[in-house]
């Protein structure tokens, strides 16, 4: 289950508690008397609407039917069920006294209590959760819009920093769809490819599944044909001709960006001495394509990071991550996507500082 559904149940949990409303002052009287102390009672169902609660069980009802859920998940999300009955049980009464409230309160504490393994590192950074909802949420609302408009690459980097922030489990079905397909846009396919088939595993009904299917396959083809081919080859009997043929690089390069070997495209550009606005473009293009799958691989190692317990192993990957990226800099410094890079290097050198705080500690 995506972190993004965590959050969004907490933040229902929240908003649904209910609250104690205040007595009526009691009417004026001339005499002394002793107030008689009135009895609690609450319309629950006026303040959490029982269709909310059904819309809740029903939802995590339909988690459970994923068949790649882990056992730990499906333990939380039958205790979250078991919680909202009783919940749903005391809301359909038509008052409730203050122990029915006390119960209703308790429970919803119990489920709050289930999901803070989940935010252990927000929690520890004293993040709002409810700040951290609207940053995913706008984020979301970005890449999709980036989608629309064809900013491939913006979309593959934001979802990037998505991940790095928040865990790659926060990205839903539709957005690694939309991550994977954007991937493939900017010819990079081995990795389009990985995360198009981690997308397609979690999805059961989408109407982008199908086309997410066929463009599985034409990757797959594409990267199959690139390595049958002996490149290596054509280009020897290409750079025995003392002429350049310019039409004929940029043919070349294109393909070479296409099946993703970036490093190789780039090498033919630079010998390149003709000013031209293509070869230009396509060493832009070449670039952002190292620097893209660079940054990609510094953010698995960044997750793998988060997701060890072991310190050591924690620092080695999160060094490595640093290397990836100090050396996009060194090589790469006039790259617009430079700007980004610099920030993923302040975070991975942020994580390496806390863990140097907690080892003094």
């Amino acid at each position: 289950m995506s972190n993004f559904l965590f959050l969004f149940i907490l933040f229902f949990m929240f908003s649904c508690a209910p609250q104690k409303k205040l007595p009526p002052p009691p009417s004026y009287t001339p005499k002394i008397v002793k107030p008689k102390k009135e009895k609690f009672s609450l319309r629950v169902s006026e303040i959490i609407p029982p269709a909310e609660i059904d819309n809740t069980l029903k939802l995590l009802e339909n988690i459970l039917k994923n068949p790649n859920l882990a056992k730990e998940e499906r333990n939380k999300i039958n205790t979250l069920l078991h919680n909202f009955n009783l919940i749903k049980q005391l809301i359909y009464k038509e008052k409730i006294d203050l122990n029915d409230t006390k119960k209703i309160l308790q429970l919803l504490y119990n489920s709050v209590s289930l999901l803070e393994e989940q935010y252990a590192s927000l929690l520890s950074r004293k993040m709002d959760i409810s700040k951290a909802i609207k940053e995913i949420v706008n984020k979301r609302i970005k890449i999709i819009d980036a989608y629309q408009k064809g900013k491939y690459t913006d979309v593959v980097n934001e979802c990037l920093e998505l991940k790095l922030k928040f865990g790659a489990d926060i990205v839903d079905p539709e957005i690694e769809t939309i991550f994977a397909l954007s991937l493939g846009k900017i010819g990079m396919l081995r990795e389009a490819i990985e995360t198009g088939e981690k997308a397609l595993k979690q999805v059961s009904v989408f109407p982008e599944k199908e086309f997410l299917k066929n463009k599985l396959e034409e990757w797959k083809n594409i990267v199959k044909e690139a390595e049958e081919k002996d490149i290596e080859k054509q280009e020897k009997e290409e750079e025995r001709n003392e002429e350049i043929n310019l039409n004929l690089v940029i043919i070349n390069v294109e393909r070479l960006i296409k099946q993703e070997n970036f490093e190789q495209a780039l090498a033919i550009l630079n010998e390149v001495k003709v000013k031209d606005e293509k070869i230009a473009q396509l060493k832009n293009q070449a670039i952002e394509g190292i620097i893209n799958r660079e940054r990609n691989k510094a953010a698995k190692l960044f997750l793998m990071a988060k997701e060890t317990e072991q310190i050591e192993k924690k620092r080695k990957y999160l060094e490595e991550s640093y290397r990836i990226l100090e050396a996009l800099i060194l090589q790469y410094p006039n790259s617009p996507l430079i700007k980004r890079v610099k920030e993923n290097l302040d975070k991975v050198a942020e994580e390496i500082k806390n863990l140097d705080v907690l080892k003094e500690k």
